[in-house]
């Protein structure tokens, strides 16, 4: 039944290769039915109701050895008072020092959580912009957000990244 009235309706050619390897005859002729049009509809596109605010999203935060703690600070005050989740994410699960040697948690790793998973990608202050150049990771997660057209914020020198973009 199935290779003669179901897969013969979608594919008759296909059908007949698999009734041949299963010895089904199949039928030359396959059910009229009627194309029925799609008409789009605005209320639902992603762009019919775009969102007023932030609110609710979720950005993903790269983080490396010697990031700035302020910075985080600053960003966490934001993402509190705008309504956003902040996930910090770094290069491996092991814990990552600040500039003054103070251990952040992250929640996650770069590699594990792609960027198309965010709203948007938050790259934080800190003197670490060689370590965030030589990393792989980081550069792909960040190549990844600008393809899907993520937004992507460099704090202090992290313009730099731009580039390799």
């Amino acid at each position: 039944r199935q290779v003669q009235q179901i897969l013969a309706n979608i594919d008759l050619d296909l059908a007949r290769q698999v009734g041949a390897n299963l010895g089904i005859e199949v039928p030359d002729l396959t059910l009229d039915y009627k194309k029925t049009a799609v008409e789009k509809s605005a209320k639902l596109s992603f762009l019919a109701f775009p969102p007023q605010d932030i609110q609710g999203r979720k950005v993903a935060v790269l983080i490396h050895n010697l990031v700035k703690s302020d910075s985080l600070e600053a960003m966490k005050n934001w993402a509190i008072k705008e309504g956003v989740t902040l996930h910090l994410l770094a290069p491996s699960l092991a814990p990552v020092k600040d500039h003054q040697d103070s251990i952040i948690t992250a929640d996650g790793m770069q590699m594990a959580e792609p960027s198309i998973a965010y709203d948007a990608v938050i790259i934080p202050d800190g003197d670490n912009l060689n370590a965030v150049l030589q990393d792989g990771v980081a550069r792909h997660y960040l190549l990844e957000a600008y393809k899907h057209l993520k937004p992507i914020a460099f704090l202090g020198n992290k313009s730099d990244l731009l580039e390799p973009l």
